[in-house]
């Protein structure tokens, strides 16, 4: 996707032909090339960078990325399936990890769902009206495959849009009549 400086930034996991119990299936990249000379201009975050921060949870396959009108990346990371993970960690759960691109620091995160409920994990996410990030919901949990959450990225307060069964199977990319389609930010916010 492109950010507000005209740059190519690109989430970026490992290597996908491995076993997902292997934890080179869950080496993290964010990426920024320069879309006018198709070199990578930096890297803004990679797994390691966001686990030297000390924080309690990590960064793994991410996938969904979008800028919010600050400026933030938001970003979308799965919990730690390899056989390496701490089955009795609290903080290893689906997440949206939200970016400061200028230091590759995580500023805050949006966990999807508490550790002892149903995975709740996210390959894709859109700002909509009101400055509202969307969340489409996909995974293999029944109880919450299929879901369209809201959510308010100050309060972490989240709503349920599309319910399970309410028409979405594994829904993936949202978008809204008034998205721009190079940086899918949301006019009129």
């Amino acid at each position: 996707m492109f950010g507000p400086d005209g740059m190519l930034y690109v989430a970026a996991r490992g290597c996908p032909a491995v076993a997902p119990t292997d934890p080179l299936s869950l080496l993290a990249y964010i990426l920024r090339f320069n879309p006018y000379t198709y070199k990578l201009d930096k890297v803004i975050a990679t797994n390691a960078s966001v686990q030297s921060q000390g924080l309690k949870f990590g960064f793994h396959r991410p996938e969904g990325l979008v800028f919010d009108d600050k400026g933030y990346l938001w970003v979308t990371s799965f919990r730690d399936t390899t056989s390496s993970a701490d089955p009795l960690d609290k903080n290893n759960v689906d997440r949206i990890l939200k970016f400061d691109v200028r230091s590759g620091k995580v500023v805050d995160s949006l966990p999807l769902s508490d550790f002892d409920k149903p995975r709740a994990s996210a390959q894709a996410l859109i700002f909509g009206p009101e400055g509202k990030l969307y969340i489409p919901i996909s995974g293999s949990a029944a109880e919450t495959t299929g879901e369209l959450r809201r959510c308010d990225t100050r309060t972490k307060k989240c709503d349920v849009v599309v319910p399970v069964g309410g028409g979405l199977i594994d829904p993936w990319f949202a978008v809204f009549r008034n998205s721009d389609p190079a940086t899918l930010s949301y006019e009129r916010r």
